[in-house]
């Protein structure tokens, strides 16, 4: 501390940096640090996986109350999250995590949809909990993100038969490796080839080089 913190010929402390205190405490005092400070406490506020304390306009409402209020019904998980999670004056997200939650979770409905519309087993009835939980990449340190601690009241109620059934699981599963084995060809099919035309690239620059050395021998 001795070296960071000491005093300079003016009776002035000095951190280290060459500047004495007044000079310092005017640079923290600058518009521009007062912004860089502020962005840095929301982005430790709002952690990339829901560890830490999630951005929202909220307010101290708490989150049992705004499903009262949103839509007079109990809303789903995803419209609390964008009622939680928007600026009112322009309805643009308060974060990065908060938009990528939202797409995320649409992107997992829109497949589930669509596993089901192709299946002949009827509708199924998925849980908006789990999959809210699969978007946002599950429960961490007893907490979802978007959910806090209420996460094991959700638990609690999917858990008693709400969630979708095994056998349309199953096939969701599958339809997913099939297309997943099918990119993966693709894949190697593309790598073959362009193997293929460097190998075929290399050949015709050793015969031209073969050609020159000869012509070059020849004179």
């Amino acid at each position: 501390m001795s070296k960071s913190r000491e005093m300079d010929s003016h009776g002035q402390w000095n951190f280290g940096s060459g500047l004495p205190w007044s000079e310092l405490s005017a640079a923290w005092s600058s518009p521009d640090y007062s912004r860089e400070r502020d962005q840095n406490r929301q982005n430790r506020a709002s952690d990339v996986r829901g560890l830490g304390s999630s951005l929202h306009t909220g307010g101290s409402i708490p989150h049992t109350e705004h499903r009262r209020l949103v839509l007079g019904r109990e809303p789903t998980l995803v419209e609390l999250h964008s009622h939680t999670h928007k600026r009112q004056k322009d309805q643009r997200w308060v974060d990065e995590h908060a938009r990528k939650a939202f797409e995320e979770y649409t992107r997992i409905r829109e497949s589930q949809t669509a596993a089901v519309e192709g299946s002949s087993g009827g509708s199924t009835e998925y849980s908006d909990y789990h999959t809210w939980s699969q978007a946002v990449g599950g429960m961490q340190h007893g907490r979802v993100y978007g959910l806090g601690s209420q996460a094991y009241a959700y638990e609690g109620q999917t858990s008693s038969g709400c969630s979708f059934s095994s056998s349309t699981q199953e096939s969701l599963y599958t339809q997913q490796i099939t297309a997943l084995t099918a990119e993966l060809e693709q894949v190697r099919k593309a790598q073959a080839d362009w193997q293929m035309q460097m190998q075929q690239q290399m050949e015709i620059q050793q015969q031209m080089q073969i050609q020159q050395t000869q012509m070059l021998e020849e004179m």
